[in-house]
This record gives C-alpha cells, structure tokens and sequence, in this order.
C-alpha cells in the first residue's frame, strides 16, 4: 500500500495506484464510526474526508467513492483509529 509521500506527483497530484482502493473503504468506516453513516455514499462528503486523509485535493474524476453494502462500511470502522495508509497493517499484527 502506498502513502501520500510515496504517491506519484505530476503537476497535480494523482491518487490512483495499486492498494489505494482501500481508501474508499476507510473513509466509509470512518463515516460510520463517527455515526454519520447515512453519508457514505455522498461524493461530496467522501471527496471531502479523502482529500483530508490524503492531505492534499483530489480531483473529481480521482475521487474513490464507495459502492459497497453498508455493513461492510461498519467493519471497517475500527480500523480508523488510526491513518488510512497505516491501518490495514493491523490487520496482519
């Protein structure tokens, strides 16, 4: 999984990458953790919390919106306690 320092920069800042999918996933699961669950499919809201997680704008056409059922989005939600590029490494701890 790449992090923000490690993601390619090429007068504007690109996102797309192998692993980096998992962002979509994060940013749902903090959505629910911080229980506004109801948004995760709003493309504003998750450009908003990806370009947070990331820390720099992601374009609209880069943005990693979620497709997937709700509850898979609540089991993702401990996970975000910590970064996003970081998080999926407890998993394997």
């Amino acid at each position: 999984m790449s992090s923000p320092e490690t993601l390619e920069r090429e007068g504007r800042e690109n996102i797309a990458g192998p692993g980096l999918d998992y962002l979509s996933f994060y940013t749902a699961g903090s959505l629910v953790r911080e229980g506004r669950g109801d948004e995760i499919y709003d493309i504003d809201v998750i450009q908003a919390l990806e370009e947070q997680a990331v820390g720099f704008q992601i374009d609209r056409d880069d943005i990693l919106p979620y497709f997937n059922p709700p509850f898979l989005a609540a089991a993702f939600a401990p996970l975000t306690f910590c970064r996003w590029d970081s998080s999926p490494w407890l998993c394997l701890r």
